[in-house]
């Protein structure tokens, strides 16, 4: 899991070709296989980067930094061993403001992050971007789309996605032979 934790890790921070060593020096082959554990209707590949540092190597959209940010949550809870319920609570409960911010979140089909509160603004958002899109997914009024965006929308919903990568991300575990260290040995005590 390590390397996934990297993977996308790096993906985040290799903004500029400043890390270009430092991506080509950690870069490992086994990247090109790894995909996204959650279910992230038109992102990009993630194990699409190359061992050269090029502009498309970091996730440059909100929705695909995002994505890398719910992943590393969800790695980090299995490291951690909490499962995805205590991710879950722990979320509710430290991360209040962020729970707000999100249930009023959508993104387009080109990453772009459109949201209620001003707080939460995506890039370039204006308050009637928000209303824009309130008509637009309003089946009565079934408005345009927002200027500027593109359809389809997708909602955020990190609940959903924590316990899809968690669940992905502890079968791969499982499938590797790992086990927790919580876990009890095969003679039973832990």
């Amino acid at each position: 899991m390590a390397e996934a934790l990297l993977l996308r890790t790096l993906r985040l921070n290799c903004l500029t070709n400043a890390y270009a060593d430092l991506w080509s020096e950690l870069y490992d082959d086994s990247w090109a296989q790894d995909s996204w554990a959650a279910d992230w209707p038109g992102l990009p590949p993630l194990g699409e980067a190359g061992p050269a540092w090029g502009w498309s190597t970091p996730l440059r959209t909100e929705r695909a930094r995002r994505a890398a940010l719910v992943e590393l949550d969800a790695l980090v809870a299995l490291m951690l061993d909490i499962d995805a319920e205590e991710l879950i609570a722990l979320y509710r409960s430290r991360f209040p403001q962020m729970l707000t911010y999100e249930s009023a979140m959508w993104f387009d089909a080109d990453g772009r992050k459109i949201a209620e509160n001003f707080n939460a603004f995506g890039h370039g958002q204006t308050k009637q971007h928000f209303e824009q899109l309130m008509a637009h997914l309003d089946p009565e009024v079934n408005g345009p789309v927002p200027d500027g965006y593109t359809a389809p929308f997708y909602k955020a919903d990190r609940e959903a996605e924590y316990r899809q990568a968690h669940a992905v991300f502890s079968e791969r575990l499982r499938r590797s032979g790992w086990q927790s260290p919580a876990a009890p040995d095969a003679d039973g005590a832990s």
